[in-house]
């Protein structure tokens, strides 16, 4: 749910803008307009055009924002899920993230589980 929140933010305002939405309404409810204007909280975070897109996208509704703590970490375990599949051992991955080794392999048979649930 997180990582589809963050994808979907970023192809409508850019991967930067969506962390400065999640940073600023971590973990809340964001109501975005249907009618943007230029001095609402969204445009002074994104700009205005980006504000605009959004109300194209969500206008009258309201985005769960995931806490900035969630969000980081899957971010996080999406990128070393990628390197694992780039053949990158436990124990680089762990040195680079500053995590231990059983952490990394935990990671990974997490998401291969949740993988095989989702497939079932």
């Amino acid at each position: 749910m997180v990582q589809k929140i963050l994808a979907e933010l970023s192809d409508i305002v850019g991967s930067g803008y969506a962390w400065d939405i999640v940073r600023r309404w971590s973990g809340g409810e964001l109501y975005v307009p249907a009618e943007m204007t230029r001095d609402h909280p969204i445009a002074l975070t994104v700009g205005f055009e980006n504000a605009q897109r959004l109300s194209v996208k969500f206008g009258g509704g309201r985005i769960r924002i995931p806490l900035e703590r969630n969000a980081l970490i899957g971010e996080r375990n999406k990128r070393i899920l990628e390197l694992r599949t780039k053949g990158v051992s436990y124990t680089c991955i762990a040195r680079d993230f500053g995590l231990s080794r059983p952490g990394v392999v935990a990671i990974c048979r997490r998401a291969k589980a949740a993988a095989e649930k989702s497939a079932a």
